[in-house]
């Protein structure tokens, strides 16, 4: 949150040295973007794990369905963010960067900041 609000305020700031700083930001924003992913994946797999052990199984099933014996099923936990799931909200965190010229020269065009919360070339459509 700190680095996309750092990046608004540098969007309004009339700098010549800009550019460097867009780059080091957007760069410090796609690392920031996958950690938080796997932080909120590694919550969520501890989540499930209390699951399984509140329900007494010997041991989890390996597939991605996480289906126990007698049906039931692990439910995945949203993190929620000011009632609001964070990886829902990540998605369209960074649209406004299409408005930053700096971010457009880097990329190359505007339309893959829509939708891209971890700066790829290309968006998550």
């Amino acid at each position: 949150e700190a680095l996309i609000q750092r990046l608004g305020t540098l969007h309004r700031e009339a700098s010549h040295s800009r550019g460097n700083r867009v780059q080091r930001l957007l760069y410090g924003i796609h690392n920031a973007s996958l950690a938080v992913v796997e932080a909120i994946e590694a919550w969520n797999a501890s989540k499930q794990e209390d699951w399984y052990r509140r329900r007494n199984l010997a041991r989890h099933i390996e597939s991605h369905a996480h289906e126990s014996s007698n049906g039931d099923t692990c439910p995945y936990n949203a993190f929620i963010w000011n009632e609001e799931s964070y990886l829902k909200k990540m998605i369209y965190d960074l649209d406004f960067v299409r408005d930053i010229p700096e971010a457009i020269t880097l990329f190359g065009s505007e339309s893959i900041f829509h939708r891209n919360p971890f700066l790829l070339p290309y968006c998550i459509d």
